[in-house]
């Protein structure tokens, strides 16, 4: 037995340490939706949904923009130009901001290489801006398909978990954020 008669606990010190913290504290808000222009149609819907009758028009609008925000959230992109605010107890550095890609950052002190927020810390309270403009034929028909199970669904409970196959369309695009 020549040569590896260490064990782990006899090592002591040369061991390297990894001090490695994740985002804590995380909190993720829309303060501004101004220039947000929403990717569907109610008009279109309805032909989709094949739906006749404007009667239920403000209830499918109601449906479509919970559809689209689920969406977003799932795939952690925003599908529009948006104003974020992020709060959270520790940052670590070059920390991928949720709900890219970002345009700019408008706290000072703060700066940005791509998605990245180079500067970590504690007790960070930042606002930027997201600009995705990617609305495809996929994810309008996703926003659609949604849509129309919570319309077809309405008067039951259901969770409201994205359909599987609404998954399966926008997954490509979808960006995934650790925190």
């Amino acid at each position: 037995m020549a040569g590896y008669e260490y064990n782990e606990d006899m090592l002591g010190d040369i061991l390297p340490v990894y001090d490695y913290q994740g985002a804590t504290g995380l909190q993720v808000t829309f303060t501004s939706e101004a220039s947000y222009v929403e990717p569907y149609n109610v008009e279109e819907f309805k032909d989709y949904a094949r739906i006749d009758f404007d009667t239920d028009d403000n209830l499918i609008a109601l449906f479509l923009k919970s559809a689209r925000q689920n969406i977003e959230q799932y795939m952690q992109k925003s599908l529009g130009i948006r104003t974020i605010r992020l709060i959270a107890l520790h940052l670590p550095k070059n920390y991928k901001l949720p709900y890219g890609p970002i345009t700019s950052i408008t706290t000072a002190g703060y700066t940005l290489f791509g998605d990245l927020l180079k500067e970590g810390g504690k007790d960070i309270d930042i606002t930027y801006v997201a600009n995705a403009s990617l609305v495809n034929e996929a994810i309008k028909q996703a926003i659609y398909r949604q849509a129309c199970h919570y319309y077809e669904y309405r008067e039951e409970y259901s969770k409201p978990d994205l359909l599987n196959e609404v998954k399966l369309l926008v997954n490509p695009y979808r960006r995934i954020v650790f925190p």
